[in-house]
């Protein structure tokens, strides 16, 4: 959809015009619609990050990826 179209044309420029090298994307776990849109993307899982992010007060774990340009 709009979601993946939009972030392959942002990331194609990132790496060209900012020569970013690596993307990270920490997700919830239950949030399956970003989970598959990171997917899509060729993004890599790498593991959980335990407590990694507070949200509402509660510190949550989320699943790395990452993404490398070559």
């Amino acid at each position: 959809g709009y979601a993946t179209e939009a972030l392959r044309l942002l990331m194609k420029e990132m790496h060209k015009n900012l020569h970013i090298h690596r993307m990270e994307a920490d997700i919830l776990l239950e949030n399956s619609p970003s989970l598959r849109l990171i997917e899509r993307l060729g993004f890599t899982y790498e593991g959980v990050a335990k407590s990694s992010h507070e949200i509402g007060g509660v510190w949550r774990d989320h699943l790395r990826y990452s993404y490398i340009f070559q």
